[in-house]
């Protein structure tokens, strides 16, 4: 147990996300849950569907306390206990979920469009969103002027009280952005995984053919910037007569949304392996030269030392002039940006400069990576960050206005139509 923290100030944890596939906070969650119940001596309970990725990867762990989740079937948090969520709107908490007044709340922004209200679920809206904060706004100001000012209200809040964390700056900034309020004196608490004090991946060169690939959930904002980096990829294959291989890890909705013959040629190929855990996926990455990824998935091949593309948020088609980047050139911990973060520069060779140097110099862009991920996203330094931030989280479930939880015609209208859709 980690000395600095005695056993009387432990806190009692409930990590809630009941989910049925993998996904970024399931993975977060299942990570950060076991480490702290036996490094910090916490009380750590975990609330999933009996399906779920984060209850089959703890199931056989006694440091955590699994709790089974059904829908229509209430779930009561007690009122000594720290209820740990990703950030969200308050009308789409579920509905199963009854914490007590006292319980107080921990939430985690792990997007930038955490507290923000789609308005129509259709891309081309929730592209315009993330890229203009006045749409936003404007709605605030009008449709859901009510919404708006008791949303700000209750973020502001949580913040005040310690009950707010943000996993990197661009996040940060999206939301005190779009919400119009100032947040001052963010609690940053990045992406944990089990990285290892030295570097997995040995010196080596790059393959020929070039191996790449892309791990994640083919689902909502993440095809976009999928496509764009294939339709490089392919181009970049064909003009410079290099061979290159690109494997796709995930599935989801979206999948069929991505035409592999669009890209294929002589020069460049496709494969869709499906989901890959654990032991599985470690040994397929180490065995690529680069992987294209965003979010907790980046992080997959960083903790190998496998070179990681970082990829950024779009909803819709990437804007010409996309500068693509290394993982270690990322800024405030970022793991993903919306697109209006990030700068353009028209006809730049970035993603050529890329594969240059994963032909060249493939051994130091690993070395780098590596380091990176050690210095930032280690489970030991970001579970020291979330222990600290649960100690002093003080805002409680009582202090919430009940109307928030309540889904106004705007919110209802958005869940219809992307029901029928």
């Amino acid at each position: 147990m980690n000395s600095a923290i005695r056993v009387s100030d432990a806190p009692k944890l409930t990590f809630f996300f009941p989910y049925h596939e993998i996904s970024g906070v399931p993975v977060l969650f299942s990570r950060l849950a076991p480490y702290v119940a036996r490094q910090y001596g916490a009380d750590v309970e975990l609330v999933d569907y009996p399906d779920g990725y984060a209850y089959g990867q703890l199931s056989a762990d006694a440091a955590v306390r699994l709790v089974a989740f059904e829908d229509g079937r209430p779930v009561a948090i007690g009122g000594d206990r720290i209820l740990v969520m990703q950030s969200m709107l308050p009308s789409t908490m579920w509905s199963e979920l009854e914490p007590q007044s006292s319980t107080r709340m921990l939430l985690w922004t792990l997007h930038p469009l955490n507290f923000v209200q789609t308005l129509i679920p259709i891309p081309v809206v929730r592209e315009w969103q993330s890229r203009y904060p006045w749409i936003s706004h404007l709605a605030g100001r009008t449709v859901l002027r009510s919404f708006a000012r008791d949303l700000a209200g209750y973020v502001s809040a949580v913040h005040a009280r310690g009950s707010l964390m943000f996993v990197d700056g661009p996040t940060y900034r999206a939301t005190r952005t779009t919400l119009g309020i100032p947040l001052p004196s963010p609690k940053y608490v990045t992406v944990p995984c089990g990285v290892a004090s030295q570097n997995p991946s040995r010196p080596r060169s790059a393959h020929r053919p070039l191996r790449l690939a892309w791990v994640g959930r083919l689902a909502d904002f993440k095809v976009p910037i999928l496509r764009h980096t294939l339709a490089g990829l392919s181009a970049l294959a064909s003009s410079r007569s290099l061979d290159m291989e690109f494997t796709i890890v995930g599935e989801g909705p979206l999948g069929r949304e991505i035409d592999d013959a669009a890209y294929v040629s002589d020069r460049f190929r496709i494969a869709r392996v499906g989901v890959r855990y654990g032991s599985d996926l470690n040994a397929m990455l180490l065995d690529v030269d680069a992987l294209f990824a965003m979010g907790t998935s980046a992080l997959e091949g960083a903790k190998l030392g496998v070179p990681t593309v970082l990829l950024d948020i779009a909803y819709g088609r990437v804007p010409d002039g996309y500068v693509f980047r290394w993982l270690f050139d990322s800024e405030e911990f970022s793991l993903g940006a919306v697109m209006s973060e990030r700068p353009r520069e028209p006809g730049n060779d970035s993603l050529a400069r890329i594969v240059e140097s994963l032909q060249h110099d493939w051994s130091a862009l690993s070395a780098r990576t590596h380091a990176y991920c050690l210095a930032h996203h280690a489970l030991d330094r970001v579970a020291r960050r979330f222990i600290e931030a649960a100690r002093g989280a003080g805002f409680v479930y009582g202090d919430m206005n009940p109307a928030l939880r309540q889904k106004g015609l705007v919110r209802r209208t958005y869940e219809s139509l992307r029901s029928a859709s």
